[in-house]
């Protein structure tokens, strides 16, 4: 341990030793912090700047603080705050204005998430940062993959948040506190003797991550008192396992894959030889990559039209159609996705009963949906576009799954009671004109109300609020279509 080390503060001493061993941070980078207020901000700050003066890693150019726009005064306070601090310890700070609201189709977490970081990397640009470091801590992390085993991830989800990621071509955000739990950091705030902001809306149990927060301490006494870090190890592990997948996919694709920027082939005896995992990959890949834009492909790249087309490439099946106004099918031993050139076949209007318990098939769109009493207190799974929620749902028991007609209005979770227009909910998802009345919508069997687009959005009078007592989960399966 050299001189300098040995002065550090045991917690910078294993930042910068976690730093080292995952190559988060170069010692000549550039570093931006982002500097919320909060403790986990401000530890991380000040930890670097401890670094720094001992000569462990690189001095920061900069902190940027984004002000959402939201949480009035309590939000000035937390920017006039983080201000002081860099002020008191000489250190330059940007501050970004965001606006309150989100597009349509789009939730306010993630407007707020995608304008954050649209700030970061201006902030970064104007400070001539190559860098952007952020505080995540161990819990964070620990938060995440629990929230994904809840819902079924496989190892890419698994894998967490990455300490490192490129969000340009000559940025980075890097994470050097995911070693560190969130006691540690309150632990270093205190021996700093600073009192960071709190912000009152992590609390709110509305939120997965708010109720994972206050469930992982109970299972660390019941479990594991290092659960954070047991978490956090199994992310590590899925993420070198998931990066070997990938190199093994890629090379798969080279092998197999033919695309000319409108049209993927892929050869089924190459894929068929390949070891399933990777069939998985290539399949999920083709279905990003030959959607017309990024809607179609968030809309399409799930396991649920992976396993269609496995059907298709294994000839248990004829043709999928994808979101986009894409179509996959057969052509001898090479799978084709594309655009059809004739115009898809018109379906009938349907509309079939469903019974809270029970389900329904719909073999003329191949869809088949389950409703089943759910024990309230378990936290939700409430993913945008997710083929599997949970509703809160008074009705008589008795709910409608039938075709959308042009004149279908809902409420999107969200939007506070205002109501859209169905067409354009499906258009905003993705979905082409076309296509629009096929889509499937789950109503109340007393009121007509629409309650879900499956597979789209969910209606804000199905919020799943603290302390309900009547939660129905609806989880839907879209089958492929038999050939012949």
């Amino acid at each position: 341990m050299s001189r300098e080390s040995a002065r550090v503060h045991p917690f910078v001493r294993d930042l910068c030793a976690y730093a080292v061993r995952t190559a988060v941070l170069e010692t000549d980078s550039h570093i931006l912090v982002a500097l919320s207020g909060g403790p986990d901000s401000c530890a991380l700050i000040l930890a670097l700047l401890e670094a720094a003066d001992s000569q462990l890693l690189p001095h920061p150019v900069g902190a940027a603080h984004f002000h959402h726009g939201l949480r009035g005064s309590d939000a000035d306070a937390d920017a006039a705050y983080a201000a002081a601090l860099c002020a008191r310890w000489g250190v330059p700070m940007v501050v970004g204005l965001g606006v309150a609201g989100s597009a349509p189709g789009q939730s306010p977490n993630d407007a707020a998430r995608r304008a954050r970081y649209a700030f970061l990397e201006e902030a970064a640009h104007d400070l001539r940062a190559d860098c952007v470091v952020t505080a995540h801590t161990a819990d964070d992390q620990a938060e995440t993959v629990l929230g994904r085993v809840l819902r079924g991830a496989g190892v890419d989800g698994l894998s967490g948040i990455p300490p490192r990621r490129a969000i340009g071509a000559s940025l980075a955000v890097a994470r050097p506190l995911l070693s560190q739990t969130r006691v540690a950091v309150e632990e270093y705030c205190a021996y700093r003797g600073i009192t960071p902001r709190h912000d009152p809306s992590n609390d709110k149990e509305r939120y997965t991550r708010s109720r994972l927060r206050k469930l992982l301490p109970d299972l660390a006494r019941a479990f594991n008192p290092r659960l954070p870090h047991a978490l956090s190890r199994l992310a590590e592990q899925a993420a070198r396992d998931s990066d070997l997948l990938r190199s093994l996919a890629h090379a798969l694709w080279r092998d197999a894959v033919e695309t000319d920027g409108t049209t993927v082939r892929i050869s089924c005896d190459a894929l068929l030889a390949a070891h399933p995992a990777l069939q998985g990959r290539v399949l999920l890949r083709a279905l990003r990559e030959g959607a017309p834009d990024s809607i179609a492909a968030e809309e399409s790249a799930t396991a649920a039209f992976v396993a269609r087309l496995d059907a298709v490439v294994r000839g248990e099946a004829s043709t999928v159609d994808l979101p986009g106004g894409r179509r996959v099918w057969r052509d001898g031993a090479t799978l084709l996705l594309a655009a059809p050139t004739a115009p898809l076949e018109p379906f009938a209007p349907y509309q079939a009963s469903l019974s809270v318990p029970g389900d329904v098939h719909l073999p003329l769109i191949g869809l088949r949906l389950t409703a089943r009493a759910r024990i309230a207190g378990i936290p939700t799974h409430r993913e945008r576009r997710s083929l599997c929620i949970d509703i809160a749902y008074t009705g008589s028991g008795r709910l409608i799954v039938r075709s959308s007609r042009p004149d279908d209005r809902m409420s999107p979770l969200g939007m506070s009671g205002k109501t859209r227009a169905v067409r354009d909910i499906l258009r905003d998802a993705g979905w082409p004109a076309s296509q629009r009345e096929h889509a499937a919508v789950v109503a109340c069997g007393d009121t007509g109300e629409i309650l879900w687009i499956v597979g789209v959005c969910q209606a804000e009078s199905t919020r799943v609020e603290v302390g309900a007592s009547v939660v129905v989960a609806l989880e839907a399966v879209w089958e492929v279509r038999r050939s012949g």
